[in-house]
């Protein structure tokens, strides 16, 4: 396994702002809308601490049909197979790669973790951060890859990470 940082959390953001779609809009693109696409996804992976594989994680996530701009909100709860539990919010940015059905994902999101039997992270609070590469079938199924950073942003005591790397299912609602 490869230790990340929350890179993706600035990707995010970044990308996001440079959206072509609200490139040349003020403030008032990034108000709240509905217009986002509502999905229920289902991923499980291995979780990954200092570069070795020390388990498996089920992860639910809830892409609501509200946005600001181009960030979608978005609810997860996942649990590994040391029973850890972490329960968070926050943002994705989503695209399309070109003209093509492939897409790209950016999520950033804080939580809480609740340690199980797994790896003391530093305390409660704790934000996750990733990236994800998939397919979109026409009926608006995804098929993807992604891979998820945790950590408590050195806020905590300690601050170790963890990351997982996941295939996930997405449905539309």
């Amino acid at each position: 396994m490869i230790e990340l940082n929350g890179i993706f959390a600035v990707l995010m953001v970044a990308f996001g702002a440079l959206d072509n779609d609200y490139r040349d809009c003020s403030l008032k693109c990034f108000e709240k809308s509905h217009d986002a696409i509502p999905r229920l996804s289902v991923s499980a992976g291995t979780v990954g601490y200092q570069r070795r594989v020390i388990g498996e994680e089920i992860y639910v996530r809830y892409d609501r049909a509200v946005n600001n701009g181009p960030f979608q909100h978005i609810m997860g709860a996942s649990v590994t197979s040391d029973q850890d539990i972490w329960l968070g919010l926050g943002h994705a940015y989503s695209t399309k790669l070109g003209q093509s059905d492939f897409y790209t994902e950016l999520h950033a999101m804080t939580g809480l973790y609740f340690q199980g039997n797994g790896q003391d992270l530093g305390g409660l609070l704790e934000f996750r951060s990733g990236i994800e590469v998939g397919y979109e079938l026409k009926s608006g199924w995804r098929m993807g890859l992604s891979l998820d950073h945790r950590s408590n942003a050195e806020l905590g005591r300690i601050n170790p990470g963890l990351e997982t790397f996941q295939v996930r299912i997405s449905a539309p609602l």
